[in-house]
């Protein structure tokens, strides 16, 4: 499980979302064109045109550079580098979208190797090669969490973690000074129901004090 810290104000407590892990990639060759297909999370065009421009560089022998990519939930740019029309960006960005995903790019880098696969052939393998990239940078769900800071005395605090570990909420860490101090993640929609049970543990004595808002990474 990763954390990735954003600013409270850009998640919305009801936003969860599917994107890939990390930077990935994954090759094949189907009638002896050699196909090569990279994927990563990007958070803007910037990001996504400077990575298409990376592999271009690094593959300037390779018959094409095909790309796709999606950037929340509305923005969509894709790119047949040469190919026939149709037969290679827009497979691409629909493996993106049978996903479900967002915040991603995948560029998949064909050397031609002398045998001409014909439309199908090629729409197949471009949408193999995008498939073999969010593989291999592995599709995940990312959840909005929220953290907490709850403070208690001491003879109640092994307790509330306890109860708060079965409601399924993040202790991230506990300070001991003159109370104890629960730093916890949970979902974002659940502030009302930590709110209920901290003051029911505590008979009204603990406080909850909201903190920054986080991304939390589970596997797909």
């Amino acid at each position: 499980m990763i954390t990735v810290m954003r600013k409270a104000g850009e998640i919305s407590v009801t936003e969860a979302y599917r994107t890939i892990q990390g930077e990935g990639s994954g090759e094949f060759v189907i009638s002896r064109s050699r196909f090569i297909g990279w994927s990563k999370p990007v958070f803007d065009e910037e990001e996504a045109l400077a990575f298409i421009e990376g592999i271009r560089k690094g593959h300037r022998d390779a018959s094409h550079n095909v790309w796709a990519y999606k950037l929340g939930e509305a923005t969509e740019r894709y790119s047949d580098d040469g190919e026939p029309r149709g037969t290679g960006g827009i497979p691409v960005l629909e493996v993106i979208r049978k996903e479900s995903l967002r915040d991603v790019i995948v560029v998949v880098t064909r050397y031609f190797g002398g045998v001409k696969l014909g439309a199908g052939g090629l729409l197949r393998a471009y949408t193999q090669g995008a498939v073999a990239a969010l593989e291999a940078g592995k599709v995940i769900e990312r959840r909005p969490y929220i953290t907490y800071y709850v403070t208690t005395d001491y003879a109640l605090a092994e307790k509330l973690a306890r109860e708060y570990s079965r409601r399924g909420y993040i202790c991230k860490d506990t300070a001991y000074q003159d109370n104890v101090r629960l730093t916890l993640l949970i979902p974002g929609l659940e502030e009302e129901a930590l709110r209920a049970l901290t003051a029911e543990f505590t008979a009204g004595k603990g406080s909850v004090e909201a903190g920054p808002a986080a991304y939390l990474d589970f596997p797909v």
